[in-house]
C-alpha cells in the first residue's frame, strides 16, 4: 500500500506529485533507471544507439545529420527525452488533453 493517494491515471498523478513538489525527484530517478536500464545493457544500448544514429543521419539540419554520436552524446539525449516527455504531459494536463502518449 502507498502512504500517498494514487490514481490510475499518469496526468492526475504528474499533478498530484507538481502539487507536493516531488515531480523533480521523481523524474530524477525515472532517469537513472532508464540510464541504467537502456543504457547499462549493451543490446539495449546498442538499439537505442542504432536508432538514434538513424535519426540523426535523416537530419536536414547538416550539423545534426553530420554528429558523432558519442557515448556521452547518447546519455544527455536520452536524458533529454525523459524531460521532454515529462513537459509533454503538463502541456497536455494544463490544456486538459488525454493520457500519456
Amino acid at each position: 500500500a502507498h502512504s500517498r493517494f494514487y490514481h490510475s491515471d499518469e496526468i492526475v498523478n504528474v499533478f498530484l506529485e507538481k502539487m507536493q513538489r516531488t515531480i523533480a525527484t521523481r523524474l530524477a530517478s525515472h532517469t537513472a533507471d532508464l540510464m541504467r536500464d537502456v543504457l547499462g545493457t549493451p543490446l539495449a544500448r546498442s538499439m537505442f544507439t542504432h536508432i538514434v544514429a538513424d535519426k540523426l543521419r535523416k537530419s536536414a539540419t547538416a550539423s545534426v545529420s553530420a554528429a558523432t554520436l558519442t557515448a556521452q552524446l547518447v546519455s544527455e539525449l536520452l536524458s533529454r527525452i525523459v524531460e521532454l516527455k515529462f513537459e509533454q504531459l503538463e502541456l497536455r494536463a494544463a490544456a486538459g488533453g488525454g493520457g500519456p502518449g
